[in-house]
């Protein structure tokens, strides 16, 4: 229900076209944080640290890239 309340939302600001079906979960919780979740700093260009690389190990396929990027990012997280 709820995700159907922001789909819903997302069609109406013109972020997810009417016409397209809702796309794949991962996809479309990054569509929802861009819309929603606006991070603190006014140009993300010109930010020292943009984006949140603490998540980095969580999205990376399991394996060895993932057990390197959680031994980079416990330093840090």
């Amino acid at each position: 229900m709820f995700l159907q309340i922001m789909e819903d939302d997302l069609r109406k600001r013109g972020v997810l076209d009417a016409s397209t079906p809702r796309p794949p979960n991962f996809e479309f919780a990054l569509m929802l944080m861009e819309e929603y979740v606006k991070y603190p700093v006014d140009n993300l260009n010109n930010a020292w640290f943009p984006y949140n690389y603490c998540m980095l190990p969580h999205v990376a396929p399991i394996g060895p890239l993932r057990d390197m990027l959680q031994t980079a990012i416990d330093f840090v997280c």
